[in-house]
């Protein structure tokens, strides 16, 4: 049990030595593997969209990474506002065609155009200030290069250092104290045999037959062996 036990503390501390070596090598460059890793994987055959995402992706990171580019969603949302801003002007300026829409179409004719106007704007500008840098970056940097990076790496080099002591020391020190006190506990049994096993009542429960029959039989010190087990005399034992 005890080498089972050291077995396993070594494979733990070779996986948590193997985790290590992996992050902190990751770590080394953690915001070029990052866009390498991203530049890498084909998201768009990963999510089936019809849309080409993989350019997308790539242009955000490098934006909330490095800043060195326009963030592609931010440009999307701004266009979505540019054609809202475009079929607003043309709702009012074709007068000539809304007007006779309104009398044979009760959407058109209920249809508040700078409403619809300005909850589109307020909805982009909402968008723009989520996806804004300032709103992204700091949680890569706390979850990239504090926690990854720094607080983990840190963790991993305790629990190595923590497994290797439990195999290496601790562990052959509780099984040499185990085999010392079962060697001391078989020795007090030896020397103490007699005062603590009672082999006439033991042969007693096993066979009780026979048990009686060598009742009154001397015991190697001359004096009769006293049984505790009292059992009728019969006539013919005189």
């Amino acid at each position: 049990m005890t080498c089972c036990l050291m077995m396993l503390a070594v494979l733990l501390a070779s996986s948590y030595l193997w985790v290590g070596i992996l992050v902190g090598g990751v770590c080394l460059n953690l915001d070029g593997n990052a866009i390498s890793l991203v530049h890498a994987v084909n998201f768009t055959e990963l999510s089936h969209f019809k849309f080409h995402i993989d350019p997308v992706l790539e242009g955000a990171v490098k934006y909330y990474i490095r800043g060195s580019q326009e963030n592609p969603m931010i440009s999307m949302i701004e266009d979505v506002e540019r054609d809202a801003s475009a079929l607003y002007t043309v709702y009012t300026n074709a007068t000539w065609a809304t007007k006779p829409a309104e009398m044979v179409c009760n959407g058109v004719k209920n249809l508040n155009a700078s409403r619809a106007l300005a909850a589109c704007t307020e909805s982009v500008g909402f968008a723009r200030e989520l996806l804004s840098a300032s709103n992204i970056h700091p949680y890569y940097k706390t979850f990239g290069h504090q926690l990854m990076c720094d607080r983990m790496l840190q963790g991993m080099i305790l629990l190595i250092l923590l497994s290797s002591v439990v195999s290496i020391i601790l562990m052959p020190l509780v099984a040499i104290c185990a085999d010392m006190d079962l060697r001391k506990w078989e020795t007090y049994k030896n020397e103490n045999f007699e005062s603590h096993y009672d082999l006439s009542h033991e042969f007693h429960e096993k066979m009780p037959m026979i048990a009686n029959t060598f009742h009154g039989l001397p015991s190697p010190s001359g004096s009769p062996m006293q049984s505790p087990w009292h059992t009728p005399r019969m006539p013919w034992q005189s």
